[in-house]
This record gives C-alpha cells, structure tokens and sequence, in this order.
C-alpha cells in the first residue's frame, strides 16, 4: 500500500460526501415525490425542470451506488493493513485518513505533537509500503 493509495481513498471519501450532500439537496429542493427512480424520464434534452431534477436524481444516486462499493471495498483493504501498525500508528493514520483530521487535529486529539504525529506518518506509510 503507497502513500498514493491512501491519498485516493482519501479523495474518494469526499467525493463520497460530496455525493450524499448533492442528493440530499436535490431531494429537499426537488418536487416532492416519493419515489425519482420509478418515474419515467425523457431522456432529450430541453426536458422540465422536473425532469431534470429527477434525471439529475437518478444519476446521482447511481454514482453514489458504484462509489460507496469501491468506497468500503477499499476501508476494508485499508483497515486489513494498518493491523499490521502499532497502535499510536493505527489511530494517526485513522484520524487522517477515514476521520478527515488534519495532521494538527490529529495531534491535538492524541495529545502529541504535530511533528511525532508526522513522524508516526511517515513510519507507518514505510511499513505499508513494504507489507
């Protein structure tokens, strides 16, 4: 596993929350239907804005179907080996990569330095790298 790796999964993680957050505006601001995916959908353009919404809808949430898959089928790969980190390791690269934290949340919330913490980065990032 390479630090390029991580910084995917990373990406791929916003993209992710990028897509919930889409979805969930669309379904707020959109017409009030129950149920997008059932309707029927011109699929030219110059359709309603109705359909638009529904199309954009639909999209959307197919996008976040195949994404969550890779999404969770790489967490698990991720997870598989940082077991292979010590602990102070394990938690850094967790916070960093799956919680978001930048390197100084991360220091302040192990109560360490952001330089150990970098430290502890770079470490783990050569033992997963020659796994």
């Amino acid at each position: 596993m390479t630090k390029q790796d991580l910084r995917d999964f990373r990406n791929k993680s916003s993209e992710v929350r990028q897509l919930e957050e889409q979805i969930e505006l669309l379904s707020k601001i959109g017409p009030k239907i129950s149920n997008f995916d059932k309707i029927l959908v011109d699929s030219g353009r110059g359709g309603s804005p109705v359909e638009q919404t529904v199309e954009r809808l639909i999209y959307l949430k197919e996008r976040y179907g195949v994404l969550i898959a890779e999404y969770l089928a790489d967490r698990i790969r991720i997870e598989k080996a940082f077991e292979l980190l010590t602990p102070n390791e394990r938690t850094a690269m967790r916070y960093y990569y799956f919680d978001r934290l930048t390197w100084e949340e991360t220091a302040e919330k192990m109560d360490k330095s952001t330089r150990y913490i970098l430290s502890l980065h770079k470490w783990a990032l050569i033992k997963l790298k020659n796994m």
